[in-house]
Formats: C-alpha cells, sequence, structure tokens
C-alpha cells in the first residue's frame, strides 16, 4: 500500500519564468531610476558637458524660464505687477537662464560688464529691462521687452 501512495510524491514545483522576468524588469526600474536621479541633481556645468544630456538640458531650460517670462507679463497685463516689479522678475529670471546656460555668473554683472563678455548680445535688452525698471518716466513697453526676453531664450544655443 505505500508504494501505491508514491506515485503522488513529486519535487518541488519549478519558479514561474515570468517571475524572473518580473525581477529583472524590477532591477532595471530600479537601477533607472537612481541613474535618474544623480542626472537630475547634476551641477548644470557637468549637464552641459554630458553630450547626450546636453540636448535635453538646454530644451527644458529654455523650456522652463520662457514659461515664466511669460507668466511674468500675464500678470503684468492683469494688474498684479506694476511695471517696475515686472521688468525686476524679467530680468532677473533672465540673468538666472544665462547663468544656467552658459556659467556666466549674470546674476551679479552690470550691463556694462555684460556688454565685454561672452553676453553682449543681450546688452540691449538688460538696459531697457534696467530703463524700465528704475526710470518712472521710461517709453520702453512692458509686454514689447517680455516678447524679446522670450524670444532670446528660445533662441538661445
Amino acid at each position: 500500500m505505500p508504494d501505491d501512495l508514491l506515485r503522488f510524491v513529486s519535487g518541488p514545483l519549478p519558479y514561474a519564468s515570468w517571475w524572473l522576468w518580473f525581477g529583472v524588469a524590477l532591477l532595471i526600474l530600479v537601477i533607472a531610476w537612481f541613474v535618474g536621479v544623480f542626472v537630475w541633481t547634476l551641477p548644470a556645468d557637468r549637464l552641459r558637458s554630458i553630450p547626450w544630456v546636453r540636448t535635453l538640458h538646454a530644451k527644458l531650460l529654455r523650456r522652463k524660464f520662457t514659461r515664466a517670462v511669460r507668466s511674468i507679463d500675464q500678470r503684468y497685463r492683469a494688474g498684479e505687477l506694476s511695471a517696475a516689479q515686472a521688468t525686476g522678475h524679467m530680468s532677473r529670471t533672465l540673468r538666472s537662464f544665462l547663468h544656467q546656460a552658459t556659467g556666466t555668473r549674470a546674476q551679479y554683472m552690470h550691463v556694462d560688464n555684460i556688454r565685454s563678455s561672452d553676453l553682449v548680445e543681450t546688452a540691449p535688452l538688460f538696459a531697457d529691462l534696467n530703463d524700465a525698471q528704475f526710470n518712472g518716466a521710461s517709453s520702453v513697453q512692458v509686454s514689447r521687452v517680455g516678447s524679446r526676453a522670450e524670444e532670446l531664450i528660445r533662441s538661445w544655443s
């Protein structure tokens, strides 16, 4: 009788192969997550030196800062900001963009210093922004300066 029951006893069942593929996919996902966090938190100058990240970084920067300038212009048109406040915010945003895009510390530069640096093409825009910010009788139109700032950011290479 015991010999008849032995035919129902067998070894352990093998694992399903989908568990292996699930584990491999999960491992790849975790590695990709860590690589993404590492790359995302790199300083901008290091990102500009990595060839496959450089173009993505530039595109994201342009999109982020263009939206910021557009938002400032919309807030000015809605009456939330005065002309001086709006142009001050635009100047700060544009200077931050230039620092992120080029590494030049544009936040601390005067217009004359900008004219003598590699950012010379931005000097007229900064002169207009400063005029509108600090001169109450300025004829500079904030919306036009905002459009110029957006165009400069979008076309920066």
